[in-house]
């Protein structure tokens, strides 16, 4: 496939961007409870390709096999199955290992990726580039109320506005049709 081809993403997707400590992982996790409770699976990704990855248990099984080469490495264990890939695979490829059991996917990161997202607005954090893609919500996690929407801007919300920013997300991604 050529390189300015894009694989399309197996399931609806958005990403999360603002500045770090903006609340991008405060209002995932929101999210992530309130469509949980409407009956969704939603999976998050955090894309911190510029960070290492937390070591494994020295001596473990799953860290002697990615010690050895091994091309993946997957530990199933009661509670969780956890994937180790070397590397940062791209956005369909991770797209791709959540899909059978998610609905939904939540990114924060990727910024290089054009999928539309919602801008986090905190206080105090410095502006950031949205990237790529578009802006359908701003989310402001002060505790003062956002300003009115402009016509033709994106939607505002509040940090209280969870609810309606989950109805939205549900229209955008047609996830309200996809559960019944």
């Amino acid at each position: 496939m050529p390189d300015d081809v894009r694989q399309p993403l197996p399931l609806p997707t958005l990403r999360v961007v603002g500045a770090s400590g903006s609340g991008k992982t405060t209002l995932i996790a929101a999210l992530i409870r309130e469509l949980s409770a409407r009956g969704y699976r939603v999976a998050a990704l955090k894309h911190a390709a510029a960070h290492e990855a937390p070591p494994d248990c020295e001596g473990k099984d799953t860290q002697r096999f990615a010690a050895a080469g091994a091309a993946a490495v997957v530990g199933a264990f009661r509670d969780e199955v956890v994937v180790r890939l070397p590397a940062s695979p791209d956005l369909p490829t991770l797209a791709a290992l959540v899909a059978p059991v998610a609905d939904l996917l939540l990114v924060e990161g990727f910024h290089d990726e054009p999928i539309d997202a919602i801008l986090v607005e905190g206080e105090g954090a410095a502006a950031r580039e949205v990237g790529a893609g578009r802006v359908i919500a701003v989310v402001a996690t002060s505790e003062r109320s956002p300003p009115a929407t402009a016509s033709g801007a994106p939607p505002r919300y509040g940090a209280g506005d969870i609810a309606a920013l989950a109805a939205a997300i549900e229209h955008r991604c047609g996830l309200s049709s996809a559960r019944s």
